[in-house]
Protein backbone atom coordinates (compact mmCIF):
# COMPACT_ATOMS: atom_id res chain seq x y z
CA UNK A 1 0.00 0.00 0.00
CA UNK A 2 1.43 2.84 -1.08
CA UNK A 3 2.01 5.93 1.46
CA UNK A 4 0.03 9.76 0.41
CA UNK A 5 3.81 11.02 0.07
CA UNK A 6 5.08 8.78 -2.11
CA UNK A 7 1.48 8.99 -4.26
CA UNK A 8 2.51 12.85 -4.16
CA UNK A 9 5.97 12.00 -5.42
CA UNK A 10 4.89 10.27 -7.84
CA UNK A 11 2.63 12.45 -9.55
CA UNK A 12 5.32 15.27 -8.95
CA UNK A 13 7.99 13.35 -11.41
CA UNK A 14 5.07 12.32 -13.91
CA UNK A 15 4.45 16.50 -13.87
CA UNK A 16 7.86 17.33 -14.53
CA UNK A 17 8.72 14.71 -17.10
CA UNK A 18 5.75 15.72 -19.10
CA UNK A 19 6.58 19.55 -18.54
CA UNK A 20 9.90 18.80 -19.74
CA UNK A 21 8.71 16.99 -23.29
CA UNK A 22 5.87 19.50 -23.88
CA UNK A 23 7.92 22.23 -26.41
CA UNK A 24 5.07 24.28 -26.37
CA UNK A 25 5.60 27.66 -25.28
CA UNK A 26 9.27 27.00 -25.75
CA UNK A 27 9.82 29.63 -28.55
CA UNK A 28 7.39 32.80 -26.53
CA UNK A 29 10.53 32.32 -23.94
CA UNK A 30 13.27 31.95 -26.35
CA UNK A 31 11.93 35.06 -27.65
CA UNK A 32 11.30 37.10 -24.44
CA UNK A 33 14.68 36.06 -23.40
CA UNK A 34 16.54 37.49 -26.79
CA UNK A 35 14.62 40.85 -26.26
CA UNK A 36 15.91 41.10 -22.67
CA UNK A 37 19.34 40.77 -24.10
CA UNK A 38 18.58 43.14 -26.56
CA UNK A 39 17.34 45.78 -24.66
CA UNK A 40 20.45 45.19 -21.74
CA UNK A 41 23.01 45.66 -24.55
CA UNK A 42 20.96 49.32 -25.88
CA UNK A 43 21.07 50.36 -22.47
CA UNK A 44 24.53 49.26 -22.37
CA UNK A 45 26.06 51.07 -25.41
CA UNK A 46 23.97 53.83 -24.76
CA UNK A 47 24.46 53.87 -20.71
CA UNK A 48 26.01 58.10 -20.79
CA UNK A 49 22.85 58.95 -23.11
CA UNK A 50 20.32 57.71 -20.17
CA UNK A 51 22.06 58.57 -17.74
CA UNK A 52 22.22 62.19 -19.10
CA UNK A 53 18.81 62.15 -19.94
CA UNK A 54 17.81 60.90 -16.79
CA UNK A 55 19.27 63.63 -15.15
CA UNK A 56 18.28 66.14 -17.06
CA UNK A 57 14.18 64.63 -16.69
CA UNK A 58 15.07 65.23 -13.18
CA UNK A 59 16.78 68.52 -12.75
CA UNK A 60 13.45 69.74 -14.43
CA UNK A 61 11.30 67.92 -12.28
CA UNK A 62 12.86 68.92 -9.41
CA UNK A 63 12.86 72.93 -10.29
CA UNK A 64 9.14 72.60 -11.24
CA UNK A 65 8.39 71.16 -7.43
CA UNK A 66 10.38 73.37 -5.91
CA UNK A 67 8.52 76.79 -7.76
CA UNK A 68 5.42 75.51 -6.78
Amino acid sequence: MKSKMDELLWKAYFGVQNFIKDEEGDSNMVAVIVLIVIVLAVAAVFRENLEDAVELVMDKFTSFVEQE
